[in-house]
């Protein structure tokens, strides 16, 4: 819509329900957005959502080890020694807050 409307003319205000009035004057009649052909961008984005499988692949398989090792009691620490904070806190805790 703000980009079809004449140039250097305040316009009637439009009105969201969630941000409130806006008030709009078109300053220029170029469009701010580019567009970037797909064969350009194919590859980075390939990139991208394989880094983002690896990274979830590796925060599940850490996740997973540290629920088998921290739990069944499998770790003892030495009389008076407890690290702060314990890496088997967040995996034994149950969070009861709604």
């Amino acid at each position: 819509m703000a980009f079809s409307e004449k140039t250097n003319t305040i316009h009637a205000p439009v009105h969201n329900a969630q941000y409130g009035w806006f008030v709009i004057e078109p300053v220029s009649n170029v469009h701010p957005r580019s567009t970037t052909p797909e064969k350009q961008v194919s590859a980075t984005i390939k990139q991208q959502l394989k880094q983002q499988k690896q990274n979830q692949a590796m925060t599940d398989w850490v996740s997973s080890l540290s629920k088998s090792f921290c739990g069944g009691n499998k770790i003892k620490y030495q009389v008076g020694y407890k690290p702060s904070p314990d890496p088997c806190a967040s995996t034994t805790s149950t969070n009861t807050s709604t």
